[in-house]
């Protein structure tokens, strides 16, 4: 599974700590694949899921908002998805047309 690898479940936990991670992280997947290719695992016997929602967080200190910052606890839940700490990616969508936000990109981040 290339998701739900972070979440609210972070909360406390020591190896992990609560940092903004994504559920989706490409170099957490990318290790783990080479876990595989190590192994001689065929790559056509590998599947890939691609979540259609996201983790989301409250921030412990709303200014910080880069990888790295701390976050509180889970969201709260969406009109559909129904579940703290969970957001859809048609509810993410409303957020960001209904305040104007932009998206940022941490590449460094993603590598």
């Amino acid at each position: 599974m290339s998701y739900d690898l972070h979440g609210k479940w972070d909360l406390g936990n020591q190896w992990t700590g609560e940092y903004l991670n994504p559920h989706t992280n490409l170099t957490e997947i990318g290790k783990a694949l080479d876990l595989l290719w190590r192994n001689k695992i065929d790559s056509s016997k590998v599947v890939m899921g691609l979540a259609f929602y996201a983790r989301a967080y409250t921030l412990a200190d709303p200014s910080c908002v880069k990888p790295g910052c701390i976050f509180a606890s889970g969201a709260n839940q969406g009109n559909c998805s129904r579940e703290v700490g969970i957001l859809l990616n048609s509810e993410i969508d409303q957020i960001i047309a209904d305040h104007q936000l932009s998206t940022t990109f941490y590449e460094d981040a993603a590598a």
